[in-house]
């Protein structure tokens, strides 16, 4: 299995995780809501009307040209991307991507970001730590392709209408791009699958060691199944505690991302690392098929 602290390749996934190139046909107006959003999001709509209350429509393109995502969209054979942000709630922010290269335009891409803070518990013998980081949330990501099928080769996952994109590791250099230009400490996101934190896993970390070891616990003992029957059957109750002789529930706890010191030194830190390798030695997992 790869060290999950070793440092990480350029090329990873949801997150984020976590793509700026050719932004296509781009919108000029940052904002758009329909008028019974207008009306009922009225109270929210007064104050800034920045995305994030930091970047305007402008700034967004300049950083999605700068890490080539939608450059990468058209790889994918997406030829006419358009993006539209909003801001649907007074701490959401949305960011959509449409596909209007035939008469049906189509929703490519749409992530649900937040600003917030996160508090980091301490860690036994590990005392240099704040105790609250500034923190970008990652609510909601889709990527998806309705114009394509799913195949035997790329089969469908748990929670997916549509193949996805393929453009993880461009999501991921994104949302870290908008983090670090917000002074952010880190990114947080919340698996709703096994299959995501999987796909999340060169990044993100969950704050309690204790939970990092039972992931990669996870990762090492269903490693013999297919990843998609593995997050299915999860996500169906079916994953088994070996030794205790109990099934597990998949908690879609916040994973951590970290973009800058003193929250990185935490999950590089000896005292974590040592917390995770313990119960990773201690757990054992199997399915119920």
């Amino acid at each position: 299995m790869k060290d999950p602290f070793a440092p990480s390749p350029s090329n990873s996934g949801a997150a984020g995780k976590k793509s700026k190139k050719s932004m296509g046909s781009v919108r000029p107006d940052p904002f758009t809501l329909s008028e019974s959003e207008m009306l009922s999001q009225l109270p929210q709509a007064i104050g800034p009307s920045l995305f994030l209350d930091h970047f305007t429509f402008d700034e967004v393109s300049a950083q999605i040209e700068s890490t080539s995502f939608l450059s990468a969209m058209k790889k994918k054979g997406v030829p006419i991307p358009r993006v539209e942000l909003m801001r649907v709630d007074p701490d959401e922010h949305r960011l959509i991507v449409f596909d209007d290269s035939e008469s049906e335009p189509v929703k490519m891409i749409e992530l649900r970001l937040a600003l917030t803070r996160m508090e980091v518990p301490a860690l036994a013998g590990y005392s240099t730590l704040p105790s609250l980081f500034e923190m970008l949330a990652i609510n909601w990501v889709m990527m998806q392709n309705p114009r394509a099928a799913f195949t035997e080769n790329r089969p469908q996952l748990p929670g997916q209408e549509h193949p996805g994109l393929g453009l993880g590791q461009k999501c991921q250099e994104f949302l870290v791009h908008l983090g670090a230009e917000l002074r952010r400490d880190g990114l947080v996101n919340h698996p709703q699958y096994f299959h995501n934190a999987m796909f999340y896993r060169d990044e993100y970390y969950f704050i309690d060691p204790r939970r990092q070891g039972e992931l990669l616990a996870m990762f090492r003992d269903l490693a013999r199944y297919p990843i998609g029957m593995a997050s299915q059957a999860i996500a169906d109750g079916r994953l088994i505690d070996v030794q205790r002789q109990i099934r597990v529930e998949w908690d879609p706890e916040g994973m951590v991302c970290p973009i800058h010191n003193p929250l990185g030194d935490y999950f590089q830190s000896r005292e974590y690392r040592e917390a995770v390798q313990r119960t990773l030695s201690s757990c054992m997992y199997d399915l119920v098929l």
